[in-house]
């Protein structure tokens, strides 16, 4: 890591920290803001009080005092040296590219410009005046002697609580603004869902709190379930403000903005809007790459069932075809039966009178031509002509069931037979 010098006089510090808060700054120029502001008070410099940027953003006059001159005549302007870190370049020498998140907030952000929330909360947004007339309410109703006075906190009406609404009031109108669905729910912890179109983004805006450890009372401690115990940890409320995006967003993009010292939230609004806009463009390219995802698992899914209904179909043909064969090989074996018997029964072999040899011949010569493809049919076709095993001695019944479409022993049940 290399460093490089930069150089101030005590006036253009002075007016580089009356320009800009104290902690961006010093994040400009690679140090901490308490290490900034000792270095001014080293120097002479005065800072911004505290709540300075916040009165100034709305729009509230504050005296700036002015920059006492040395009065040492050889040396007017004393020349401040910072050493700032630089890191050393990547290997590639480029830097970091950025995410198309990124780059989306980044516009969105020199867009939307300034944006100031106001002093005093005007024309409040419809879910505020219904907060406010909610409390209003619950605050009639502690009043009520029916169950006895109670004493209520209002939370709306306090100074935190002023500046919740405020906020708030400022981040629904933008919203809307922009086509955004707005829907919250009030509490200790304000959650804010806006809805674009068939994507959501949920917001959060709370007040930060410390944990801090005291030492318990004599009287805590005789109260107490554990006798060794001395000390006790409470929250506290600080008075600062978050906002978060709590939906999922790039890792580039900010989520989380903050009260930092001077610099609150009232002054970094277009930086959350910004993020809002990121994290909903973010939510939607999520949501077109699954449904995306989706469709080309349906289609590869169609294309499937459409190749195994060819190869069902083939073997259909296939099997068809074969029955054909085999019917015509069948009816010919028939037809050599039928010719045998009437010989047999020429030489007297066979003991039958010639009706009933014409009446059999008849009737076994008309089932060869029903099972003869060459007969009364189209040679060619590759249908079924049966599926199924043979009924009782009545030839073959007809069925829909594809069991038996890759069984090439069909005819006449030589399954039966070949299993001996």
């Amino acid at each position: 890591m290399t460093t490089k010098i930069r150089r101030f006089t005590r006036r253009e510090l002075y007016d580089e920290v009356w320009r800009t808060p104290v902690d961006t700054l010093a994040k400009e120029l690679g140090m901490s803001g308490r290490g900034l502001g000792k270095l001014c008070e080293r120097h002479g410099i005065p800072v911004p009080p505290r709540g300075y940027w916040a009165r100034k953003t709305a729009g509230q006059k504050v005296k700036r005092p002015p920059l006492v001159e040395l009065s040492d005549p050889n040396s007017p302007e004393v020349t401040i040296d910072l050493r700032l870190p630089t890191p050393p370049p990547n290997a590639a020498g480029s830097e970091t590219p950025r995410s198309p998140a990124r780059e989306f907030y980044e516009r969105q952000l020199v867009k939307i410009g300034t944006l100031t929330v106001p002093p005093k909360l005007r024309k409040p947004h419809a879910i505020i005046e219904r907060w406010l007339k909610q409390e209003a309410i619950d605050r009639e109703d502690a009043r009520a002697p029916f169950f006895g006075r109670r004493t209520t906190l209002p939370e709306l009406s306090t100074s935190i609580g002023r500046r919740r609404l405020r906020i708030l009031n400022v981040v629904f109108r933008e919203l809307e603004h922009r086509g955004f669905r707005i829907s919250a729910e009030h509490g200790p912890v304000t959650k804010v869902t806006a809805e674009l179109g068939h994507d959501a983004v949920e917001i959060m805006l709370l007040e930060q709190v410390r944990r801090v450890r005291r030492r318990l009372s004599e009287e805590e401690m005789e109260t107490s379930h554990f006798s060794s115990r001395r000390r006790t940890q409470t929250t506290e409320h600080t008075g600062e403000l978050e906002l978060r995006v709590t939906s999922s967003t790039a890792k580039d993009v900010p989520s989380t903005l903050a009260d930092e010292g001077d610099d609150h939230l009232e002054g970094r609004m277009a930086e959350f809007l910004a993020a809002i806009l990121a994290a909903a463009a973010y939510a939607r390219a999520r949501r077109e790459e699954y449904e995306a995802e989706q469709l080309r698992c349906r289609e590869r899914e169609e294309e499937e069932r459409r190749r195994e209904a060819e190869r069902r179909a083939e073997r259909a043909r296939e099997l068809g075809l074969r029955q054909r064969a085999e019917a015509w090989h069948m009816a010919a074996a028939v037809r050599d039966y039928v010719a045998a018997v009437r010989t047999a029964a020429e030489g007297n072999g066979i003991d039958l009178t010639p009706d009933v040899l014409e009446e059999w011949a008849s009737w076994a010569l008309a089932h060869a031509d029903a099972l003869d493809p060459l007969r009364g049919g189209n040679p060619t076709a590759t249908t079924l002509l049966w599926t199924g095993e043979p009924s009782q001695g009545h030839g073959y019944q007809r069925s829909t069931s594809d069991a038996s479409l890759g069984d090439p022993d069909w005819f006449w049940g030589r399954r039966w037979w070949l299993k001996g």
